[in-house]
């Protein structure tokens, strides 16, 4: 168990960061592990519409970096294409995350100056 006690759970919610670009990126991961991918890009947005790419996940503790994977895109433009992810939680309100897709190579071994660090839009 990681040191602040998060949980696959803890993932569940609305999450926000900001690219080293300044891009902002959203995702939205529910409890059925169906997430939400939202980049606040006009390239994005006119690859995959307003709504962002909807997917399944999966997460799972792996020492002090965490594994996520994204797939199953519903976008045909990502059919057969994983996401491969690294995750470190900070706290249960912020994690960090990078990632590469499959077509592009493996999962990061660390993290570097593309990293997002992103934190839990608390709703009401």
């Amino acid at each position: 168990m990681s040191i602040f006690a998060f949980q696959e759970s803890d993932l569940v919610g609305a999450w926000v960061g900001k690219a080293a670009d300044a891009t902002e990126c959203r995702y939205v991961f529910n409890a059925d592990g169906s997430v939400i991918n939202l980049v606040e890009s006009e390239g994005f947005k006119q690859w995959f519409g307003p709504l962002g790419v909807k997917a399944k996940y999966k997460f799972s503790e792996k020492s002090s970096l965490w594994e996520l994977d994204i797939y199953d895109f519903e976008n045909f433009q990502l059919a057969g294409i994983t996401f491969f992810g690294i995750v470190e939680p900070m706290d249960k309100q912020t994690f960090k995350m990078q990632g590469m897709p499959s077509n592009h190579g493996g999962r990061p071994g660390s993290f570097n100056a593309e990293a997002i660090i992103f934190t839990k839009v608390n709703s009401k």
